[in-house]
């Protein structure tokens, strides 16, 4: 099993977990403050619904491994991913309803919170190769020093 392959498995398990997890967030004020509020079937399916938009998400996310691509071709190829998705799952439960305001406003929020995790993941990438850039200088400046001595006979 190649490099890749794992970090698919393990990221889609996370993904998968992380979605459930924030499907139950989503419904966690019925679940704990509606006294009629009964656990059913729709729940099993919102919560499984979850999970695959997290492993869309998660999962899919391998593509940014992809080395030969572009940040650019990787976004979009990802975010293509993730909306296809939303809108597969989404349409299937009954969450969106294409031709409707509905569709407009998940759209929207899903698109802006795709955008705001995407921009912290950039940056902080951008910060790592800033810091190794940086690292790497600092291990140039000490070699050239160190030939520096050698050719000085130090």
């Amino acid at each position: 099993m190649n490099e890749i392959t794992k970090k698919f498995i393990k990221y889609s398990l996370i993904g998968f977990v992380s979605g459930i997890v924030v499907g139950i967030l989503f419904t966690a004020h019925d679940i704990f403050f509606n006294p009629e509020y009964q656990f059913g079937t729709w729940d099993m399916v919102y919560y499984l619904f979850s999970g695959l938009l997290g492993v869309a998400g998660m999962g899919g996310s391998v593509i940014y491994q992809f080395e030969s691509w572009s940040i650019l071709k990787c976004t979009l190829t990802h975010f293509l991913l993730t909306m296809i998705t939303f809108y597969l799952f989404g349409s299937w439960v009954g969450f969106i309803k294409f031709g409707e305001i509905s569709f407009w406003i998940s759209t929207a929020c899903e698109a802006t919170a795709y955008f705001i995790i995407w921009l912290v993941q950039y940056l902080r990438g951008r910060k790592d190769v800033r810091k190794m850039n940086e690292e790497l200088e600092q291990f140039k400046t000490h070699c050239r020093d160190i030939d520096k001595k050698e050719e000085d006979g130090e």
